[in-house]
């Protein structure tokens, strides 16, 4: 499923079945439940859900190559997908995805869907990973950069809600990225692809925890690991898309106009009010940094 190019295309009950099926999935899966990190669009509509955040399509999930070390481990996470309905994925070319599952209704129509990503290497983001081949058995994983860091970088949340299938209320504890590797992997996405939805989880997220105060974490982040290039990178990526240069305005640059074009598609003033908006939070959040650097 293609990404909506603004909020107006995200629904709000394929993000509720987005939501129910990682309550059912880590209710379901035994030991890994504690192997797999959320991360993407529905980290900051789970943890702000008091907000008014536009929701997701799918469920992302890192998963760490080491723990797919024999056969007995990859059955048992396929049996578990499986269990709660989930099936492998279909390219339009009809090809089996092996990074990619999916759930669907009655009627055959897709509901939501499940990404297994991994740490990628040099040259290796956004291509499909094989984890692992037993046979005719593979499972693959989208190679994303930034994605190492969630190991070390990550929080628990207690979820309440339905699980899949009618078999009634739960609570869980959901492991998800820590809000200072969340903003590496949104701003290094935004590098690779340049998509909107990008922007706008980033500029969310700071907006919503505060761009001051989670700008003096990430500083802290990068003082505490002066080895790790990622942390300068990210702080790279976000000066060169969303503030000013000698050239270019930030407000007209890529991140602040890609924002605004999501969370105002139709109105060209409340536009340009939302790049303004995007550019500030991004200067405070990177003023912070610097001073806790």
């Amino acid at each position: 499923m293609d990404k909506p190019e603004s909020r107006l295309g995200y629904e709000s009950e394929r993000t509720q079945t987005c939501r129910q099926l990682l309550i059912t999935l880590v209710r379901k899966l035994g030991p890994w439940r504690n192997k797999l990190i959320l991360v993407g669009g529905l980290v900051p509509y789970l943890l702000f859900e008091d907000g008014d955040h536009a929701g997701t399509t799918d469920i992302d999930l890192v998963i760490n190559p080491t723990d797919v070390e024999d056969v007995e481990s990859y059955r048992t996470l396929e049996q578990n997908f499986r269990k709660i309905g989930l099936r492998r994925g279909i390219s339009l070319e009809g090809q089996a995805q092996h990074f990619r599952w999916t759930i669907s209704d009655h009627e055959g129509r897709e509901t939501a869907s499940l990404d297994l990503l991994c740490p990628s290497s040099e040259g290796e983001a956004g291509k499909v990973l094989a984890l692992k081949d037993f046979g005719e058995k593979r499972l693959s994983a989208i190679g994303i950069p930034g994605a190492r860091l969630v190991f070390d970088d990550y929080q628990e949340i207690e979820l309440r809600g339905e699980l899949l299938g009618g078999q009634g209320k739960t609570r869980v504890k959901v492991r998800i990225v820590g809000l200072v590797a969340y903003v590496v992997l949104k701003a290094l996405a935004f590098k690779e692809r340049g998509e909107s939805k990008d922007a706008y989880d980033l500029i969310y997220v700071l907006m919503r925890a505060g761009p001051e105060k989670l700008g003096q974490a990430f500083g802290g982040k990068m003082s505490d690991n002066p080895n790790e290039p990622l942390y300068p990178e990210a702080v790279t990526v976000l000066k060169d898309s969303f503030l000013d240069d000698e050239e270019v305005p930030g407000v007209e640059k890529e991140g602040p106009v890609q924002y605004a074009r999501f969370v105002e598609p139709t109105d060209p003033d409340e536009q340009a009010i939302a790049a303004q908006d995007a550019a500030g939070v991004a200067e405070i959040f990177l003023r912070a940094a610097s001073k806790m650097d």
